[in-house]
């Protein structure tokens, strides 16, 4: 997130924002106007060539500069920003744009905005037509919400609640949700339940097997392999990089990416910690260099942060 008042970029979900509380508002830009803002906001103070614009934006592709030249006008009308006497974007004649505005970095670990907005209109749209099954389901993703924000107690309390509150045939016809949801609160349980995380992560794989809900099973066997760990006992290692391997093996299967890249994050933490650096950068870059976007989102910052201490 770089905010500069009064605006936040929130580059995880290629949203811009505008306020704060309860006047605040998404200002709608095209994607490429929005990629283009971004590249600006992320290099403010530096005066931007339009060739570096084109080809950093358009690589290895001929674009016109008037198509430059019109995403700048959506990004200035999107802004308020006058071009004669600029707050945010400096047109420099024929040299490129500045970025003028001063930058900062603002919070963007966990889930963002526009998670708790999609929350609270569930419970919203829920009350308005008594819709009861909803609620429930709204109460498991605001309990997913704060065992990602790290509070795992209260998130698993609400979580817990939330999926007893479910009738059975609402599970059954919604097993490929179920499964993943129960590997959220079996992750927020190892926070301090360890045992009774482990039996929620069987209970989940039990489900899967039992529905053909495979789509989560590389999840569901990385959050075994990281709740084995917790509990600290000799077997606890080896277990545990069993089941991360095979969540890498069930991953590659399926051609799953992201399930890949956690699983090949888990497995290189626990590397390292064993000192096995070279085995842990070797397996997590190549999986972290298939990505082409979404570098600031949580999964991505955390391999980036490991590969870097494994140089």
């Amino acid at each position: 997130m770089r905010e500069f008042p009064p605006f936040r970029l929130d580059t995880v979900n290629q949203c811009l924002w505008r306020g704060a509380g309860p006047a605040e508002e998404r200002i709608l830009l095209a994607p490429k106007a929005f990629a283009v803002l971004r590249y600006l906001v992320e290099h403010p103070g530096r005066l931007m060539s339009h060739d570096e614009l084109l080809e950093a934006l358009w690589p290895k592709t001929y674009v016109q500069p008037e198509v430059l030249k019109s995403h700048i006008a959506a990004i200035r009308a999107a802004l308020g920003d006058d071009a004669r006497k600029p707050i945010f974007i400096e047109t420099r004649s024929r040299r490129g744009y500045r970025f003028i505005a001063p930058v900062t970095e603002g919070a963007s670990a966990g889930p963002s905005r526009m998670t708790n907005h999609h929350v609270r209109l569930a419970f919203e749209l829920a009350a308005r037509h008594a819709l009861e099954v909803w609620n429930a389901w709204a109460q498991c993703f605001e309990g997913a919400v704060l065992i990602k924000r790290g509070d795992h107690g209260a998130g698993s309390q609400l979580l817990q609640s939330a999926l007893e509150r479910l009738p059975e045939p609402t599970l059954h016809r919604s097993s490929h949700h179920m499964s993943l949801l129960l590997a959220e609160l079996a992750a927020g349980l190892g926070g301090g339940q360890i045992a009774e995380g482990l039996g929620v992560v069987d209970e989940a794989l039990a489900r899967a097997e039992r529905t053909e809900a495979g789509w989560c099973l590389a999840e569901l066997l990385r959050t075994k392999g990281e709740l084995l760990l917790l509990e600290r006992v000799p077997s606890a290692v080896a277990t545990s990089e069993a089941c991360f391997q095979q969540a890498l093996d069930v991953a590659r299967r399926q051609g799953a990416l992201s399930w890949e890249l956690r699983s090949a994050t888990s497995l290189a933490r626990l590397w390292r910690g064993q000192q096995r650096v070279n085995q842990a950068r070797k397996l997590l870059a190549p999986v972290y260099r298939r990505f082409t976007e979404g570098f600031e989102t949580a999964d991505l910052v955390a391999a980036r942060t490991l590969l870097a201490s494994v140089r």
